[in-house]
């Protein structure tokens, strides 16, 4: 992702000299003009070097507007983001478990947050993905005393699909745009030629929606191996039911029904 080091490095140095070690101030070690340098120095380079740039975790504002510059004046650049950003803001680092949403970058403000979802409604962000991490609690309290000592990043993995079409499902953004950006496009940007869509020999990849269906997300209801989830209580309205592989059922209403060795290499072609 795109953040100043020499930057970090001193408001990280200066925060412990000064004894400021809570959560709040990774997000001040790391605020948003940390992360806008660093987008417009890769968008600088991108734009002279005619090479293609994939900024991931966009967090910020100001970094967002410049590649949405970059992206109009035709330089060839993608942007995405992560539900994490979408939903909170950098307050939650003030929480007593502020430590659990330790993820660089960092949640941003809610100037930034609105600006990413503006950028959304209107197809200027390519991609939403999860920058998974599922660290455990103890993991997250070796730094429950210096935020420089806090593995960086959430779990995300389950939630962003879910996360993405319950916007939808508000009315939000269409449906359109929520298969867009966490399928369509990322099987395109990268080469999938089989994936992101429906159509005659494409994987028939197909998810099944309920769109009444409710659903309260809590880490006693997740799949993947952690105590926590930044998510816990976090209501959808309308819950995928039905998960297809290749045509071939792998999760049924909360139960994973798939097959050891179902998996399958998945062959990337060049960017036309």
């Amino acid at each position: 992702h795109a953040e100043n080091s020499d930057m970090i490095d001193y408001f990280e140095a200066k925060f412990k000299k000064e004894g400021n070690l809570s959560p709040w101030y990774h997000y001040l070690a790391r605020q948003e003009f940390v992360e806008a340098e660093a987008d417009r120095r890769a968008l600088h380079w991108c734009k002279h070097l005619d090479a293609p740039l994939y900024i991931v975790h966009m967090a910020d504002k100001e970094g967002l507007e410049a590649c949405i510059e970059g992206k109009k004046e035709g330089v060839p650049i993608y942007v995405e983001t992560c539900p994490q950003y979408l939903e909170f803001t950098c307050e939650v680092y003030k929480r007593e478990d502020g430590r659990n949403f330790v993820c660089s970058p960092p949640i941003k403000g809610e100037e930034s947050r609105q600006a990413l979802w503006e950028a959304i409604k209107k197809d200027q962000i390519d991609v939403v993905a999860t920058d998974h991490c599922p660290f455990q609690s103890y993991e997250k309290d070796w730094g429950i005393d210096d935020f420089t000592k806090i593995p960086n990043g959430c779990a995300g993995l389950e939630n962003m699909y879910p996360y993405m079409l319950d916007a939808a499902n508000s009315g939000k953004i269409t449906f359109s745009q929520a298969v867009a950006l966490c399928s369509t496009n990322p099987a395109r940007i990268f080469g999938c030629e089989k994936k992101g869509g429906v159509r005659v020999g494409n994987d028939a990849d197909i998810v099944i929606y309920d769109r009444d269906k409710d659903f309260t997300i809590s880490v006693n209801n997740m799949h993947s191996d952690y105590d926590h989830t930044i998510w816990e209580g976090k209501k959808l309205h309308g819950y995928p039911v039905k998960t297809f592989l290749r045509g071939q059922l792998v999760y049924d209403n909360g139960d994973f029904v798939g097959k050891p060795g179902m998996g399958r290499f998945v062959k990337r072609v060049p960017r036309s």
